[in-house]
């Protein structure tokens, strides 16, 4: 297996880079309790679940309206007792927060089937909740009280874990969801999805990643403990056709979880970019630009979209899903930067700024493909009101016949890219060329592009004169002619130094379906939002090709085709001058 995917078996479940041991702090406040407590679900047969439960409370006399509540919600396939959620809770109770963290249904200890932050998963979060309040009745259990603000309720958790956070908000309004009332004060998402459907299918193309590891993730973490309706999406998306996703309406939900539901309706109740209205109370988003399932488009969607912009923020670093894990002092950061917002939410004090905090990436130092995680100084923290920050303006480069980026005069011609082989969709030689070098990270070696499964059309401007810095969403407008009704087009980015190594720092992909064969379209290609230093002596380049099969599940039908290039085709960057220290 190699080390990505490995990585997302054992780490995506948490949602981040593990915390190597945040300890409990000397003379801890706080004790813990454990619980199970019934909730009014019934699993998929109609049996009773109960979720295993731990609440952290503070030491000493409670305030007079009683504690701030803190839930955390664990990744997919984890539970409550992960070194990494637990070493939150653990912090967060030290600082005088009532901690609550539960293992999901179909988790570890807790009962039932998983349907992945379904409707059942959204109301266990309300039912807990109503039992740690002591307001859910006789259907929940007493417990001791553990003096909690009822005003003072906020939500947090990386990946699956945020997609409950941000879920809990978005349903709090239907009373079926929660009939208690129950109202939160702010939330901290992390490495997860806006539109859950695109991240897995981005743009009609099936990402590897959700088809092997995402679903290993589940089926290693979890016991196995899958509900139908999860089975009903591996099935679709194996067969990956796409009259079986759905109308193509991403945020119709008019039905959904039943045997009859589309993928794309079960997966667009559990999108909170669907009823962006519902995020205006504060939050702050942390997103990996790295993240290989997440990528950090959809917190910055998030962020442009929700109302209120002044009460979000925005942290955006490293560590996600597939990649390196950050650097120890980078999670520090992040935590800190979480403490103090929510602090002053909670105590109804101004929000801490900058609005965003974002890491930039140094391709100077130099990431083994075989890394678990960066060293110090591979990333360096700057901040912005804004994203992407100020003076950010996109350069335009024509692509020519010669291999050249210019933004001078191009020499035109064309290539044809062709699709994979059945030999090369299979070679786990040239998977391993293509998939070696995660987001961020450069390669042992440099690879020959023409030695790639597939022929790829390779671009790289001049060597810059003075150090830049591109941050924010670089995009291909690509003159193709596809050869046959259903084609593929990825784009992919390298900080390429001055001894030929290579830095992969973006990678987006545009699927094509039912065209006309023969007939030349223009075509947008986005690549994911990063932040990368581009030091003098340093260039870009660009790798188009019609198909990836270590992060695409190629089209069984696609004949590749033409790109003409010149003044047809061209690359945008988001520049600006990298500034000093």
């Amino acid at each position: 297996m190699r080390r990505g995917l490995k990585r997302l078996l054992v780490l995506g479940a948490v949602g981040s880079a593990l915390l190597a041991g945040i300890p409990a702090q000397a003379g801890a406040a706080y004790h813990l309790s454990s619980f199970s407590v019934p909730v009014t679900t019934p699993d998929t047969l109609g049996a009773p679940v109960n979720l295993d439960t731990d609440v952290y409370v503070p030491d000493g006399t409670p305030p007079s309206a009683g504690f701030p509540l803190l839930e955390i919600f664990h990744g997919g396939g984890s539970t409550k007792d992960n070194p990494y959620d637990a070493a939150h809770a653990r912090r967060f109770a030290d600082d005088g927060y009532v901690v609550l963290i539960y293992s999901a249904r179909g988790h570890g200890d807790s009962g039932g089937q998983t349907t992945v932050a379904g409707p059942a998963e959204i109301r266990d979060l309300f039912d807990v909740t109503a039992w740690a309040l002591g307001i859910g009745g006789r259907a929940l259990p007493s417990h001791p009280d553990f003096h909690i603000d009822s005003a003072r309720i906020a939500l947090r958790g990386y990946s699956q874990g945020g997609l409950h956070t941000n879920l809990g908000q978005v349903w709090s309004g239907d009373p079926s969801i929660n009939p208690y009332g129950i109202a939160f004060r702010a939330l901290e998402p992390g490495n997860t999805p806006d539109l859950v459907f695109p991240a897995l299918v981005p743009n009609s193309v099936l990402k590897l990643s959700f088809g092997v590891g995402l679903v290993a993730t589940y089926l290693g973490g979890s016991q196995a403990r899958i509900a139908p309706v999860v089975d009903k999406w591996i099935a679709t998306a194996a067969a990956d056709q796409p009259q079986l996703y759905g109308s193509g309406d991403l945020c119709d939900r008019s039905t959904h979880d039943t045997a009859t539901s589309t993928m794309q309706q079960d997966l667009a109740w559990r999108s909170v970019g669907c009823q962006p209205e519902r995020l205006g109370l504060p939050w702050l988003w942390a997103q990996s630009f790295d993240d290989g399932l997440f990528p950090p488009d959809m917190a910055i969607s998030m962020w442009r979209r929700a109302p209120n912009p002044g009460q979000h923020r925005l942290y955006l670093s490293m560590g996600g899903h597939a990649a390196p894990t950050a650097d120890q002092s980078v999670e520090q950061d992040k935590l800190d930067t979480q403490r103090r917002f929510l602090d002053a939410v909670m105590q109804g004090r101004a929000l801490p700024r900058p609005s965003v905090v974002y890491w930039t990436r140094d391709p100077t130092v130099e990431v083994p493909a075989g890394s678990y995680a960066y060293p110090p100084g591979a990333w360096r923290r700057q901040t912005a009101d804004s994203w992407p920050p100020a003076k950010v303006a996109d350069a335009t480069y024509r692509l020519g016949a010669d291999g050249s980026a210019t933004q001078g005069s191009p020499s035109s011609g064309e290539t044809y890219l062709s699709p994979l082989t059945e030999d090369e969709r299979n070679d786990p030689v040239g998977a391993a060329a293509l998939s070696a070098t995660p987001l961020g990270t450069s390669p042992t070696s440099s690879v020959p592009a023409t030695s790639l499964p597939g022929f790829i059309a390779s671009f790289r401007t001049l060597p810059f004169a003075s150090d830049r810095e591109l941050s924010g969403s670089p995009f291909a407008n690509l003159s193709w002619t596809p050869a046959a009704t259903d084609s593929q087009l990825i784009l992919e980015l390298f900080d390429e130094g001055p001894s030929g190594s290579l830095t992969l720092f973006s990678r987006g992909v545009q699927g094509l379906r039912g065209t006309q064969p023969g007939v030349e379209r223009r075509v947008r290609v986005d690549g994911n939002a990063f932040s990368t230093r581009i030091p003098a002596g340093h260039r870009v380049r660009a790798w188009v090709m019609a198909g990836n099969p270590a992060s695409y599940k190629p089209y069984p039908r696609s004949a590749g085709g033409v790109l003409r290039m010149g003044d047809a085709s061209t690359l945008t960057l988001p520049l600006r001058p990298f500034p000093a220290r």
